[in-house]
């Protein structure tokens, strides 16, 4: 399934925006770079070495397209309008599109 199809269907069964999933921190260009405005010096050697991939090797796997896919494997959703309505429709719409989805001829 499509990003555009996923993003679709979500949305026609009730559910709300949907964003890309955020960046590891440690992969973040700011971090990489240790352009941190100074204070990178608070960083020590130790922890410097280990923002590198491979750090979280499950989140990064998970933030990887598959094979088949264009996206990440990781949907977003604006945790500052959540309200327990919201999430309760969100939830319904991804089981209804999973549901649908499992009944479709491989």
């Amino acid at each position: 399934m499509g990003w555009n199809t996923l993003r679709d269907a979500f949305l026609a069964n009730g559910g709300h925006g949907v964003y890309a999933a955020w960046k590891l921190t440690y992969l973040e260009p700011m971090l990489e770079k240790l352009t941190l405005l100074e204070r990178e010096r608070l960083i020590s050697a130790e922890n410097i070495a280990q923002y590198k991939a491979g750090l979280c090797h499950v989140a990064e796997r998970l933030q990887k397209p598959a094979a088949h896919a264009v996206q990440d494997q990781l949907l977003g959703h604006r945790a500052s309008v959540r309200t327990g309505r919201n999430t309760t429709q969100d939830t319904q719409a991804v089981r209804l599109i999973w549901s649908n989805f499992a009944k479709c001829p491989k």
